[in-house]
């Protein structure tokens, strides 16, 4: 069975014990859990106990967890349907595929809508092939143009016709997991040469993550017209729900989200080290914000955390950085040109 691959027991045992150290957070909304527990088979019970532990708590407060449901029961049937998602890695399938919400959008069930006009576009392609059709598919319904900050629902972005690069990478992702193909949104926080950020896609295939830029159709994946922007990036990143993840870099992580450094897929990378010091001692959990000079003002990029030596490290493409930290009083700064790999000690 399709499913039990997905499940293997290690899984099933990290995904319990993920929900259990939750327990505190969801502790307010536990009878609305238990009650949405009941009735569900195993692996509808996995898929939503992995959905609440990443749960936002807006989410918690107002989407309706039969809608949760629905996407999954969606997803499994998927599943079924196509052996090949059997084999993904559990991280893949979980935060990648199954996973309800790609950033702030709001959520609505559309992956059936998607899945039934994309079946037959992509049916006897490959998974590559079947990536680039259905961006071909978004590319006729939605077009670039700027709008709020506030990001519009696939469904929206749809109906309008428009939207900018993070509503359009939103729609691609969401068509993606709905006709099985793991995707996630890509986005750089600013760009190192020039004002303004961009987001787009990367879409998981035969082992591997691919690139492209969502409603902006391409003749083959890892090609796009920022792909030059991309290489000059200092820092881009894939926001994740979920915590567990194999062979990627976290700069940065929450309660229910990991951000995953993904840089080194689009250019040259160097290491930087910073290592936070009071009176000559190691400062253990100082916050260390990575800022780029961008809009005429220090943007932070992604603020890291020292650890109990002190210290922290992660890897930046090439270009400045400002850094800062504070504690108390006390502030420390420092201006670094990454063309080779630095460590750098901040004395507050």
């Amino acid at each position: 069975m399709n499913l039990e691959n997905l499940f293997p027991p290690d899984v099933r045992q990290q995904v319990g014990t993920d929900f259990n150290a939750a327990a505190q957070r969801l502790a307010p909304f536990r009878s609305k859990i238990d009650a949405a527990l009941r009735g569900l088979d195993e692996y509808e019970m996995l898929c939503m106990k992995f959905c609440w532990t990443n749960m936002p708590v807006q989410d918690l407060l107002s989407v309706s967890f039969e809608l949760v449901l629905e996407i999954v029961r969606h997803t499994l049937k998927v599943v079924e349907a196509d052996q090949s998602i059997s084999e993904l890695p559990a991280e893949v399938f979980l935060s990648f595929l199954l996973f309800y919400r790609v950033n702030n959008e709001k959520i609505e069930f559309n992956r059936a809508i998607f899945y039934q006009e994309l079946y037959t576009r992509i049916a006897g392609k490959s998974k590559k092939e079947a990536i680039l059709e259905v961006n071909y598919w978004c590319g006729e319904r939605v077009t670039y143009r700027a709008t709020d900050e506030r990001t519009a629902s696939p469904l929206t972005s749809i109906r309008r016709g428009y939207g900018r690069c993070g509503e359009e990478s939103t729609f691609l992702v969401s068509a993606l997991r709905s006709v099985g193909i793991p995707a996630r949104q890509i986005y750089t926080p600013r760009w190192a040469h020039c004002d303004d950020n961009h987001a787009w896609v990367e879409a998981y295939a035969d082992g591997e993550w691919y690139y492209l830029g969502a409603c902006e159709p391409e003749p083959r994946l890892d090609k796009g017209w920022f792909t030059a922007s991309a290489s000059k990036a200092m820092l881009i990143q894939a926001m994740s729900f979920g915590s567990s993840f194999v062979n990627e870099e976290i700069s940065s992580v929450t309660a229910i989200t990991s951000r995953l450094n993904r840089t080194a897929k689009y250019g040259k990378t160097h290491r930087l080290t910073v290592r936070v010091v009071q009176d000559g001692e190691p400062v253990p959990g100082a916050k260390v914000r990575c800022e780029i000079l961008n809009y005429a003002e220090l943007y932070p990029l992604v603020t890291l955390e020292t650890g109990q030596d002190g210290t922290v490290s992660s890897s930046f493409g090439r270009g400045t950085l400002h850094l800062t930290t504070v504690s108390g009083n006390r502030a420390a700064f420092a201006l670094v040109s990454l063309d080779e790999e630095r460590t750098v000690t901040l004395d507050l």
